[in-house]
């Protein structure tokens, strides 16, 4: 992990089986595709937090071309439809067991709708002035140590095309890393010398 930068996600992989791992990054050899495809499975694990994070970046993202700093119900109700044709679409190219497609789709929908609602009740209090423990996003889906381009598409172009470095053994190993932060949220703070405090929040899809 030296000479190139890595993901969290490969560093998991290295550690669980370094030989699998050497033969996936090392030598560059892929599993073959698997054709018989599990009928009780629409989205898997994969699949379906592409698909939330993407939406939780088109709600910040829309929020945010539009000059404003709090959500609204109309970008929510854009979300909620976008949510809704990209099932459809999914659904067109991999088609599955009735019952099966109608409750992945519906376990998307509704996690889909408690972020929604999550933030537009957020939003409201902190209109207010009422205290709410979820604190303002100024950060969505922000890349580090990806392409010019990723940061360029990023949610109000945060993010930075350098890597993250984590030095070892009083720096004699560095490794580089590059990700996504999911949200950045600006917090309250008792620091007296501090104007603002910020905190990074994983969500877990």
């Amino acid at each position: 992990a030296m000479g190139r930068t890595v993901s969290v996600t490969e560093l998991e992989q290295a550690a669980e089986c370094p030989f699998r791992y050497f033969l996936r990054y090392g030598l560059s050899l892929y599993e073959p595709d698997d054709e018989d495809s599990d009928e009780d499975v629409w989205l898997d694990a994969k699949t379906r937090g592409q698909l939330l994070h993407g939406l939780y970046a088109t709600f910040w993202r829309m929020t945010w071309e539009r000059g404003a700093t709090e959500p609204t119900a109309a970008v929510a109700a854009a979300v909620r439809r976008r949510a809704e044709d990209l099932l459809d679409e999914w659904a067109v190219t991999h088609p599955a067991r009735g019952l099966v497609m109608e409750h992945e789709r519906a376990v998307l929908l509704r996690d889909v709708d408690r972020f929604l609602a999550t933030e537009l009740e957020a939003s409201s209090r902190r209109t207010s002035g009422t205290p709410t423990a979820v604190g303002q996003a100024v950060g969505g889906e922000v890349p580090f140590g990806m392409t010019d381009a990723d940061v360029d598409a990023a949610p109000m172009g945060r993010g930075s095309a350098d890597a993250i470095t984590l030095a070892l053994d009083d720096g004699a190993m560095r490794i580089n890393f590059r990700g996504r932060i999911d949200r950045i949220e600006r917090v309250p703070t008792d620091e007296p010398e501090a104007r603002h405090a910020y905190a990074v929040v994983d969500y877990k899809t």
